[in-house]
């Protein structure tokens, strides 16, 4: 069925128009109970505090219908961002009803028997032929549902590329992987073991206590001297916003590693037999082959780096993981480090809660300050004291730092401001708000690393109207920009009037120069102010009227006398050209 395209929302509108159907959102209600579709339901009022405040309301896909009786049109209607197999419904000239689901295997289903019932790593074409027995699919919908597969958020870990391109079954993939535990001081206390991500993935590869039963999650561990025993996954605490699985094991296990002398820093080598069986040996600390294990940590590292680097919203450690299985990064006699271990100590990566991401270049600027995101302070009020040894100001004074500065929305009005690498923040503070015509008794401001849109949590402390403020002390040249960097600036947190600076070079100060300045600026494009124009005058417009604007729906400007005269009660912020 064709879908239909949907006009604009104008502001103040209280519903969605569609050639084919009008929606309220007061229907999103009545819609989720004769439904009874509680995701209908909190979609719904997701999209209402998410676009109501802004004049907008919630869009609603809507497919074409065919002409009802008396001309009244049906429709099928689904809300944007319900996922597939969610409920769709029909409106109808007698009110709301469900779609019957369709029958037979999802596209992830038929993909999953595909792979699975062929036992082997497919090409695309072999599994689009595979899949077409099972379930129609397009080349198109096939290639959606592999993309969700390879994305952040995929449903499951079973479906996994190997190193040639191929997709395969991932419990298949992993027989004969050797992974790494390292045993500590306290898991030997206690006599459980807290699995790493791969480990958890090779041996409960798509773990959910909702999904499986007790008996379908039990593996059998197999010992040197015979010992055979099972094992079922517990949750056994959280760590970095993740849930922390493991097994407390049979008694068998504490005393074969008790036989062995097991102590901390010893590792556990788990090698899959199969599908149910994994076989364990021990590995005293003193007989690690360190060399070769530096090579397989490099590899890993690489190969993660690869596998995050495309994707911006990062990967759990779970699924990373399991592409690193898929592709074979663990079928070595020496298995590397563990997954968190090796990436904790490359700087390419970072933690954000629980995803794994590249970290960006202001991210590892951020971290080389001694500064992390701290969550507990994210409006930046505790003092930023760096965690090294601050370089002198005698040799920070050699260097002035040239930058390009814009508004975020608007790159027409510019200043290059030029400011010498042992003045505060305090002073480019002060330069910011001189240039772009900031207030300097009123409103808060601060400057941040990078502007992408994770720059909030690289914040360097807010800097108060009056002076000091927790980023008042740094000093530009110690924040270890190189030409290309970019820092964000945000003046006025309620309004939030957003910044972007880029250093375009650091050079040598010139004898008689006054640092910080504004170096050059644009040429302005001025305006004139509309009362002026109407009595046959040009006057150059120094405000905008944000009153005026928001209840004409158009820009109004006006000059310094009118703004007093006629907008007197108005909210107006002053025009920067």
């Amino acid at each position: 069925m064709p879908m239909c395209g949907s006009t604009a929302v104008t502001p103040k509108s209280n519903f969605i128009r569609a050639p084919n159907i009008v929606i309220t959102c007061a229907q999103l209600d009545v819609l989720s109970a004769e439904t009874n579709s509680t995701a209908l339901l909190t979609r719904g009022r997701a999209l209402s505090r998410k676009y109501e405040p802004r004049g907008d309301f919630p869009r609603l896909v809507l497919f074409g219908g065919v002409p009802a009786r008396e001309g009244v049109p049906t429709s099928d209607v689904l809300v944007d961002g319900l996922g597939v197999g969610d409920v769709r419904c029909r409106v109808t000239q007698k009110g709301m009803k469900t779609m019957p689901k369709p029958q037979g295997p999802t596209r992830l289903q038929a993909i999953q028997l595909a792979v699975r019932g062929l036992n082997k790593p497919l090409t695309f074409d072999e599994l689009q032929n595979a899949v077409r027995v099972i379930v129609p699919i397009s080349d198109k919908s096939l290639q959606s549902a592999l993309r969700d597969l390879e994305g952040p958020y995929p449903d499951t870990n079973l479906i996994q590329r190997t190193p040639d391109g191929r997709y395969g079954w991932l419990p298949s993939l992993v027989h004969n992987a050797v992974l790494r535990h390292a045993l500590s001081a306290k898991e030997l206390k206690k006599n459980q073991l807290l699995f790493e991500p791969e480990i958890v993935v090779a041996l409960w590869t798509d773990i959910s206590p909702w999904r499986h039963t007790a008996q379908s999650l039990t593996r059998h561990c197999l010992l040197p001297d015979g010992t055979r025993f099972a094992v079922t996954p517990e949750m056994l605490g959280e760590r970095d916003w993740s849930t922390v699985w493991g097994i407390r094991g049979e008694p068998a296990l504490w005393e074969w590693l008790q036989g062995e002398h097991a102590q901390d820093g010893d590792a556990l080598l788990l090698r899959i037999e199969d599908a149910a069986t994994v076989s364990i040996t021990h590995e005293p600390r003193a007989q690690r082959d360190a060399s070769h294990m530096a090579q397989r940590n490099r590899a890993l590292a690489d190969a993660a780096f690869q596998a995050l680097k495309p994707r911006r919203a990062g990967l759990r450690p779970l699924s990373l993981a399991a592409r690193l299985l898929g592709l074979g990064l663990y079928h070595d006699p020496c298995p590397p480090d563990s997954l968190e271990v090796v990436l904790a100590a490359d700087e390419r990566f970072r933690w954000d809660r629980d995803y794994l991401k590249v970290a960006t270049r202001s991210d590892r600027l951020y971290s080389a300050l001694g500064l992390e995101e701290d969550l507990d302070d994210i409006f930046g009020d505790k003092p930023r004291a760096p965690k090294r040894k601050r370089p002198s100001r005698k040799e920070l004074a050699q260097k002035v730092y040239r930058f390009h500065a814009t508004f975020r929305r608007s790159t027409s009005p510019w200043r290059r401001i030029e400011i010498r690498g042992d003045q505060t923040l305090r002073q480019f503070d002060d330069e910011m708000r001189r240039a772009f015509r900031h207030d300097f008794s009123d409103h808060l401001s601060e400057f941040y690393l990078g502007t992408d849109s994770e720059a909030h949590r690289r914040g360097l402390g807010d800097h108060e109207p009056g002076g000091g403020g927790a980023g008042a002390d740094w000093m530009v040249g110690e924040l270890g920009l190189e030409s290309g960097d970019t820092l964000s600036y945000t003046y006025d947190f309620g309004d939030n009037i957003q910044h972007t600076l880029t250093l375009e070079a650091v050079i040598p100060p010139e004898p008689g120069i006054k640092y910080p300045r504004v170096a050059e600026q644009n040429k302005p494009r001025y305006h004139y102010c509309e009362h002026c124009q109407a009595q046959g005058k040009k006057e150059i417009a120094t405000w905008f009227c944000i009153t005026c604007a928001n209840d004409q729906q158009r820009e109004v400007r006006v000059c310094s006398d009118h703004i007093a005269s006629e907008h007197e009660d108005h909210y107006a912020e002053e025009i920067v050209y």
